[in-house]
């Protein structure tokens, strides 16, 4: 099968129980990328993630015309360090990322490669996903809806998912290494604010095992989610991005969401007791 100008970055933190779905879904692509960049954040587990890294490399790639790279953090850098260090090595036009703990429908690289190649002036492109793939699989086709990501949609809310993402390869931007939450964020609003188009497919392509907030993994803390937005708000209002009083409404309206996502977690610990 014939590869596209595509790296996909998965960064791997202690994940040897889910990390084969996530290559397996990107392997089972009807759209293969040219390479996979696997990243291991330096996984303290005993070495379970970095065998199941072999266990891939010996076993997982059947076309060859794939290539499976890895790197080996020597130091815990977190989620964006991971990101940009496979992004730093990264060969393809495009860049995807995918979770470990999360997939990708069969034709996610397809659609998502072909209307970026379609709509060149657009440098980010994202979607929506699903949590049940038969029941949303049918519903996709070549021909994609989709809309531009607004600049107060997005301030007002992050609604792109990092496992949804796929951008023009460019040394511009990266994930800032020193945010541990909400540094995905930062960098959709940083490209966002500095002229970068942004486009919504209107198509569930990737699959989540997982709630967007109050679960497990990094957005389980709301209130360290809940200040990492806040740093995105305070840098854009140092750069001059916004204005002070767009800076005052977007903290408000922040605060709270942040108080009903409280609620929300409470009253479902409550239900599940």
């Amino acid at each position: 099968m014939n590869t596209v100008s595509i790296s996909v970055v998965i960064p791997c933190y202690c994940c040897s129980d889910v990390l084969v779905r996530a290559v397996s879904s990107v392997l089972n692509q009807t759209m293969l990328p040219t390479e996979i960049i696997l990243v291991d954040d330096a996984s303290q587990d005993q070495g379970l993630t970095k065998n199941c890294i072999d266990e891939i490399l010996a076993e997982k790639i059947e076309d060859k015309s794939i290539k499976i790279r890895v790197i080996y953090l020597q130091r815990n850098v977190g989620p964006g360090g991971a990101r940009n260090a496979g992004w730093d090595i990264a060969e393809g036009r495009y860049i995807a990322f995918l979770d470990a703990d999360d997939a990708w429908v069969p034709d996610k690289l397809f659609l998502q490669y072909s209307w970026m190649m379609a709509h060149p002036e657009f440098g980010l492109t994202f979607h929506a996903s699903c949590h049940n793939l038969d029941k949303y699989s049918s519903q996709i086709t070549e021909s994609l809806d989709s809309y531009e990501m607004g600049r107060y949609s997005l301030l007002f809310r992050n609604s792109i998912p990092t496992r949804s993402v796929m951008l023009v390869n460019t040394p511009k931007f990266r994930f800032p290494p020193a945010m541990s939450y909400a540094e995905d964020y930062w960098l959709w609003l940083e490209m966002k604010t500095n002229g970068v188009r942004i486009a919504c497919l209107l198509a569930p392509l990737a699959i989540t095992y997982k709630r967007e907030y109050g679960d497990r993994g990094l957005s389980a803390n709301l209130s360290r989610m809940h200040d990492g937005v806040n740093q995105c708000y305070y840098n854009l209002l140092n750069k001059k991005k916004i204005s002070y009083i767009e800076y005052c409404a977007i903290r408000l309206f922040e605060k709270m969401k942040y108080f009903r996502r409280i609620i929300s977690v409470s009253s479902r610990k409550i239900l599940i007791k």
